[in-house]
């Protein structure tokens, strides 16, 4: 689809995206991680907003340096519990990892090179929202298995969530 005028980047925007939900069935089985992600989302949720509220392009380069930031360290987070937990998903968990930094680093690069254009906002809220929520139900979530079958000294057992 082609997005023409600003205003219609905005008109479009609000029937196109509806704010990511996490919901139990996201749970990763470790507590910290889930509030992780819902954190995440909730940036995210807050670009959504403000894209159909018009003002998008003021949000999008706060949300992409708050996104830089905290991806990296639950990222981070994340690998070493899938470690620890001898997930069988961590090898393709730390790919996506990978391949979502480069995919952020291109959006990135867009967003300076065109500006924060209402298409650029549309652009980089979908596909950041998108790939969030599928990487969650796709990837993140085999960890709960992993933790329901292992003993509970791979991990403080107060950071597991059953």
């Amino acid at each position: 689809m082609v997005l023409g005028t600003s205003g219609d980047v905005v008109s479009r925007a609000k029937e196109m995206f509806v704010e990511a939900q996490w919901t139990p069935a996201m749970s990763t089985g470790v507590p910290d991680l889930d509030h992780q992600h819902k954190v995440l989302i909730a940036h995210l949720n807050r670009l959504t907003q403000a894209m159909s509220e018009g003002r998008g392009p003021e949000q999008l380069d706060e949300t992409l340096d708050f996104l830089q930031l905290y991806a990296a360290k639950h990222f981070a987070d994340e690998e070493s519990d899938m470690a620890a937990w001898h997930c069988p998903a961590a090898e393709e968990n730390k790919r996506a990892h990978a391949e979502f930094i480069d995919r952020f680093g291109l959006l990135r690069a867009e967003v300076r090179a065109a500006g924060a254009t209402d298409g650029a906002v549309a652009r980089t809220a979908y596909a950041l929202s998108t790939w969030l929520v599928l990487h969650i139900q796709g990837c993140d979530t085999q960890l709960r298995a992993c933790i329901r079958q292992q003993p509970c000294d791979a991990v403080e057992a107060d950071q597991v969530e059953a």
